[in-house]
């Protein structure tokens, strides 16, 4: 069984697991960070639309193009960059564009709304680069761990592995 299959298991199973185990027999909690290959096709509300009830509430702290450790000290800047699609329009006009920092979406203060599957994945290349694959080790860490584990202890982390890419006329790439 691959990881990811070990994954879309848990979620799938999750409402033969006691409330204990996660937050409620009604569905989990999913937060997602990451970049373009989360946000650009809308994944965290598709998933939740696929999820047939299972997903209860998610969340997210996207930005195009970037890294973990850019989005830790950067931010979404998802208004800035004018993010909106038709699932992400609420009843007052505005667009939700997620949590603006990942600080605000991993700290949670209510026991009911801890996170019980955070979802990250990192930019394309940067793991194959002995700089950023260090950065990201120090980032993940230094900032990362210490949030999901002080703020939501039963979370599981999940790593979505990205294809890599070459680009005719772009070096490293």
């Amino acid at each position: 069984m691959t990881s990811s299959s070990l994954h879309t298991q848990d979620i799938n199973n999750v409402q033969n697991e006691s409330p204990t185990e996660h937050n409620d027999q009604n569905g989990v909690n999913v937060a997602f960070l990451g970049n373009s290959i989360l946000y650009f096709n809308d994944t965290p509300r598709f998933l939740f639309n696929l999820s047939n009830n299972k997903i209860r509430h998610q969340n997210s702290c996207l930005r195009g193009g970037t890294t973990l450790t850019e989005l830790y000290t950067q931010g979404n800047g998802m208004k800035r960059h004018g993010f909106a699609t038709d699932n992400a329009l609420m009843e007052n006009g505005e667009y939700d564009v997620g949590s603006p920092t990942v600080q605000e979406l991993l700290q949670r203060k209510d026991d009911n709304s801890k996170w019980d599957f955070v979802v990250m994945n990192e930019h394309t290349q940067a793991p194959a680069r002995q700089s950023t694959r260090e950065e990201l080790q120090s980032t993940l860490l230094q900032h990362y761990a210490p949030l999901i584990t002080s703020n939501n202890p039963k979370a599981t982390i999940i790593f979505v592995e990205t294809a890599a890419y070459r680009l005719q006329g772009i070096n490293n790439s």
